[in-house]
């Protein structure tokens, strides 16, 4: 994949997006079914030709562009949760990327879930919940070890309903992924607040 800004902008915002996502379920209970899907979609994307074939065009993650925008331009008390988020995704995929057999088991992984996925005949709901329920396994497997160990603030109704947990733990395992991008890519920690402007102007531009 070339490295570019646009790219690593849609890259990021995507870590974003998940972000945002966990802590609109994490408060509320529910999140843009559309935006969920974008995310968990990326996590099959193990081998994609350029990032446009993995976020159509920043399409998908539309939500993620525009709350990167918001939290930088407007910020809202509650928007220091979705940031933290963020900055741990970050580490944690420094963390987890330092061993190359972790992005093996990673890759091996996620092939392993698409063969069920082929062989299954299940109604959609069913495999949405299969899904969820693999991908939180995974996340629980390779990530849930490592520093910094991530800390969902929210409503306890929310936080402890099962099915909460696993689209939780889905989409932070997403958010590793769209970072593991944005590293590859040449993104750094220090491009948040050094390249700022540069983000911004490139999120106006679409």
């Amino acid at each position: 994949m070339t490295e570019s800004i646009a790219d690593r902008v849609l890259a990021l915002s995507s870590v974003v997006q998940s972000a945002s996502l966990v802590m609109a379920i994490a408060r509320t209970g529910m999140a843009p079914v559309d935006a969920i899907d974008a995310c968990v979609q990326s996590l099959f994307a193990t081998n994609p030709a350029t990032l446009q074939d993995i976020f159509d065009h920043g399409d998908k993650i539309h939500l993620g562009r525009q709350r990167l925008k918001q939290i930088w331009t407007q910020p809202e008390p509650e928007d220091r949760q979705v940031i933290l988020i963020v900055n741990h995704l970050l580490l944690l995929t420094t963390a987890f990327t330092r061993t190359d057999s972790n992005m093996r088991k990673m890759g091996t992984g996620i092939a392993q879930l698409s063969a069920q996925l082929s062989a299954m005949n299940t109604e959609k709901q069913q495999t949405d919940d299969f899904i969820f329920s693999s991908f939180a396994d995974l996340y629980e497997q390779w990530l849930s070890s490592l520093q910094p160990r991530i800390i969902i603030r929210g409503l306890p109704e929310h936080l402890q309903n099962a099915s909460n947990i696993c689209k939780i733990r889905t989409l932070l395992l997403a958010g590793v992924r769209a970072a593991m991008l944005w590293q590859q890519l040449g993104g750094r920690r220090w491009h948040l607040f050094f390249k700022r402007k540069a983000i911004l102007e490139e999120i106006k531009l679409n």
